[in-house]
Order: structure tokens, then C-alpha cells, then sequence
């Protein structure tokens, strides 16, 4: 049911804060409207499938019964250094053109941080160049993320006497083939969101509780990108050329080596010289790290309780 925060005025205009308003047609058609204006993108099959969960929550100015202005909560637990942190991701954020100027976002903004201090560690977001400025006025600092990268062997590969990672720690032989997934289909859906959900694979920040947000990139931006086995019961989410490639996610429902996994997904999928990661990895000793710069999307954080561990970086497939 639509929750009605706050109402204001401006020039002339009624605006009411709103959320908890995706079961609602016409707000939620209005609300992925301005997104796709802004984005290029909207939430519609993401609801629709059954995945826009309670993690979720946009807090939207409404004019004239339509959605003008938005920032969105995310609420994001991670598993850091074995215990479980609550942070909030703010995102999509967002103004129609007609209504810009009129402090809006900045009203959205105090009432979620009124609300979700007292519940959370720390709130972060990933901001636009044009808005840098805007966010250090709550309280927000700029933080560098820093990504891990290698170089790709022989010694790296897997060959047919058995495997053997970076660290040269032997691991039994499995023949093993990563397969691309059709992520149209409800099969590769539902396997996606089960591995996922039981994920015993550790990174630096692993998200936990909130298998929702891959299924956001399954079904959207890199629904081209996902890779199972079968014999690993693993699932890798990578871009591949010559010259590189990028893990962006690697989760498996069984206690592996993450070494093992992107050895053998390189052999068999890539032939690639060097691997990037988007995300840090447990053991980051086996990598070089790098400043990780990617336009429009700086991060900022809002430490409540407590701050981030050093030189990480937040898994591209926990933005949202």
C-alpha cells in the first residue's frame, strides 16, 4: 500500500512524498517513465518477474499524479570480516526536467537520512560528475575504489594433470565447461536466483540476503553474460576479448576456490592475457590492485557507525 510521507509547496505546485508504491500501476508506469527519460531504462520486467523486493524502496515526489523526482533506498547487507553489516545504497536518482530547481531531491534526501540513520552502519551512493559537489552538503565523503587485476599464464590454466591456482595449492581435477545461459528462460532464472541466494563464495563485501539486484542485471544489462557449470554447480558473469577479461560476479552453491573457477572459465571461454575483477576478492594477495575510475559513478560515503574497509571495491553487481 502507498505510503504518503510529506507534502510541500512550490511555485505554485503540490508535491506529496510517497513509497511502498510499486503495486500500483499507474505510479509505477509513471515512476518507469522517468526513469527510461533519464536512465535509458526501467524496472517494469524486473517487477514483472517478481524480483523488485522490499529491498527496494523509492521515495518520489507526485505532481498532478505523476512521478517527478526520486531517490531510491536500497537496504544492502554485507558480510564484513565474518559479520553482517547493514548499509544503505542511495540510487536513481532522479529529477524531471519540468520540476528541477526547486530543492526537491535535497527534501527526498533529508527524509530518507532522518529515517535510515538510526538503522544502518554507513549509506553510501555512486554519484554523476555533474551532482559531485551536491552530496558533501549531507555529510558525504569521496572514496577511491581500487580494482584487482593479473596477468594470465600458462601455470594459471588448467590442463589435463589437474589444476592449480596462483598460489600453487593443488585442487583435484574436474572436467568442467562453463555454458552460456539464456536468461529469457524461467529454468535459468530460477537457477540463477537459487545460486545465488546460496552463495558460499566469499569477497572482500559479499552481499548477502539479496539475490534480486543480479537478477536486475540477468534480465537487463548483461543478460548475454552468464555462465554455468554444471560440474562446479557455479555460475561466473564475465565480458571476454582478446585482450581481457571481466569477472563481474562468481557465485556457486558449493565451498570452491574462486582461483579455480576463473582459471577454468578462462581456459575453456577466453583467451584472454589479463582478468579483471569488479568486485575484491577474498584473497586479494593473488592480484594487483588498480584506482578503479569509471565515469559517473563515484562513490561517496555517509559513515554512521562505522567506515569501509581498505582499498575495496563495492561489486558491480550490488549497484543499483
Amino acid at each position: 500500500m502507498t505510503e504518503y510521507i510529506l507534502t510541500t509547496e512550490k511555485s505554485g505546485e503540490t508535491y506529496q512524498l510517497i513509497t511502498n508504491f510499486k503495486n500500483d500501476a499507474i505510479l509505477r508506469n509513471s515512476f518507469n517513465e522517468l526513469t527510461q527519460n533519464t536512465y535509458g531504462f526501467n524496472f517494469e520486467s524486473w517487477y514483472q518477474h517478481g524480483y523488485w523486493s522490499a529491498k527496494y524502496r523509492p521515495y518520489s515526489f507526485v505532481c498532478k499524479g505523476k512521478i517527478v523526482a526520486n531517490v531510491s533506498v536500497n537496504i544492502m547487507d554485507f558480510m564484513v570480516d565474518d559479520e553482517i553489516k547493514r548499509y544503505i545504497q542511495l540510487g536513481t536518482v532522479m529529477t524531471d526536467t519540468a520540476h528541477r530547481g526547486l530543492g526537491l531531491s535535497r527534501l527526498i534526501l533529508e527524509t530518507i537520512l532522518m529515517e535510515w540513520e538510526p538503522k544502518c552502519d554507513l549509506i553510501y551512493l555512486f554519484a554523476n560528475n555533474s551532482v559531485l559537489n551536491f552530496y558533501t552538503k549531507f555529510g558525504f565523503v569521496k572514496r577511491d575504489e581500487y580494482q584487482c587485476f593479473k596477468s594470465i599464464t600458462n601455470s594459471d590454466r588448467i590442463n589435463e594433470a589437474g589444476a592449480t591456482t596462483d598460489n600453487d595449492e593443488n585442487v583435484s581435477k574436474i572436467e568442467a565447461h562453463f555454458h552460456k545461459l539464456d536468461m529469457t528462460t524461467n529454468e535459468n532464472q530460477k537457477l540463477l536466483f537459487d545460486i545465488v541466494e546460496n552463495n558460499k563464495l566469499k569477497v572482500k563485501l559479499t552481499p548477502v540476503f539479496n539475490p534480486y539486484l543480479v537478477m536486475f542485471y540477468s534480465l537487463n544489462f548483461m543478460n548475454e553474460c552468464f555462465y554455468y557449470s554444471g560440474e562446479y554447480d557455479a555460475i561466473i558473469v564475465a565480458d571476454s576479448s582478446d585482450d581481457e577479461t571481466v569477472i563481474h560476479g562468481i557465485f556457486s552453491r558449493s565451498d570452491l576456490q574462486q582461483e579455480l573457477l576463473i582459471n577454468t572459465f578462462i581456459q575453456i571461454n577466453a583467451t584472454s592475457k589479463k582478468v579483471k575483477l569488479d568486485f575484491s576478492p577474498d584473497n586479494s594477495s593473488l592480484y594487483k590492485r588498480d584506482l578503479f575510475k569509471e565515469e559517473d559513478s563515484t562513490l561517496f560515503v555517509k559513515i554512521v557507525r562505522e567506515d569501509l574497509p581498505n582499498q575495496i571495491m563495492f561489486p558491480i553487481l550490488s549497484h543499483a
